[in-house]
């Protein structure tokens, strides 16, 4: 095959894969090795989260109907841009950490507002207490997980599948240059098991989202106003978009150039919580460790999902999301055993 081939080909399947149409990843209980299982959720009401590949529907356009994700996963539209197109577009990281990759923030005990009354799943808007708590600063990197996977012989991050070849280890080695990016391709299980090695923990949804938001509930890490110079989202590719009629007619006209890609931790210096940790919005989402039910007071009926067995919450937003600008409070679900190179994790600990 011309050499000029197989990225293009590697790029049409992410974007494709980024844009919706994920497939659900089962880790074989023996040996911890990884494979695609091409499944779906069942219906309201199964007693299985999962269906067997043969009874997934094909859904080769992107564009059409994904009617598990749009219940699970609703659309929150696009927010009016406190910037231009010409500003929004760029793809030039503008900061380097300046902490160490392993530096942790310490969140003092106290109230903060969490949720959202507005958006799906995250409601009811309340006041939580949260006792103190210490948490990454940075999302855990390549380089960091290869110490891990070394040390503990954990099984790297891979996938055979086209789509992730350009997040894929091979040799327990991660893709050449890509140190200071943040590990991705591991299920919440992995991410437990690196987080339990280095001493820390998955933080819980309530940590995550104090640190992110900050004692007065910031909608984003820097404030209430959307802002897409500041996160590291879909955005800085499409441009500010008014609807999805909009996000349909970039589809079509985009050429794969630049390939969508995430930053190295820390590099976007306005992505930075009121307690400084930093990426808490865009970059990659992020596991943490609750499992995916009704907040306190919430509707127990909203979600199908709330009855099921090892679903998870995964929050902030990543370079591929299409909800490009969902707020702090947004709360995604997930089996525990999703590949994806969207998704990471940052570790906590107890002061």
């Amino acid at each position: 095959m011309k050499e000029w081939i197989t990225p293009v080909l590697v790029v049409a399947g992410l974007l494709a894969v980024g844009f919706g149409i994920r497939t659900f990843i089962l880790k074989k209980a023996a040996g911890g090795d990884a494979q695609t299982a091409g499944v779906v959720p069942g219906e309201p009401g199964s007693a299985d989260l999962l269906r067997p590949p043969e009874q997934r529907p094909e859904r080769e356009d992107p564009d059409t109907e994904n009617t598990w994700k749009d219940r699970n996963h609703p659309f929150l539209g696009y927010p009016e841009d406190a910037a231009s197109a010409a500003e929004v577009k760029d793809l030039t990281p503008k900061g380097t950490p300046e902490f160490p990759l392993d530096d942790m923030v310490v969140i003092p005990a106290g109230e903060f507002t969490m949720g959202d009354s507005k958006t799906p799943f995250a409601g009811p808007e309340r006041r939580v207490f949260v006792e103190g708590f210490r948490i990454d600063r940075y999302e855990v990197s390549n380089g960091q997980y290869k110490k891990f996977v070394d040390a503990a012989q954990h099984p790297q991050p891979e996938l055979a599948d086209d789509w992730a070849a350009m997040w894929s280890w091979r040799e327990k080695q991660y893709p050449k240059g890509r140190a200071n990016y943040p590990v991705v391709l591991v299920s919440v299980e992995d991410a437990v098991a690196y987080c339990s090695w280095a001493g820390k923990r998955l933080p819980t949804e309530a940590e995550w989202e104090k640190a992110a938001r900050g004692p007065s509930g910031n909608r984003y890490p820097w404030g209430q106003r959307w802002d897409a110079r500041k996160s590291m989202s879909l955005a800085r590719i499409t441009g500010t978009l008014k609807d999805e009629a909009a996000y349909k007619e970039w589809r079509k006209g985009y050429t794969f150039e630049p390939p969508p890609m995430m930053f190295p931790v820390g590099s976007v210096p306005d992505d930075k919580s009121p307690f400084g940790v930093m990426d808490m919005h865009g970059n990659v989402q992020e596991w943490v460790a609750d499992k995916f039910a009704p907040h306190e007071g919430g509707d127990a009926a909203e979600s199908p999902l709330y009855a099921e067995k090892d679903v998870l919450v995964v929050k902030g937003v990543n370079f591929l999301a299409r909800d490009y600008a969902a707020p702090l409070a947004a709360r995604f679900a997930f089996p525990g055993t999703y590949l994806e190179d969207g998704i990471g994790f940052r570790c906590a600990a107890d002061l």
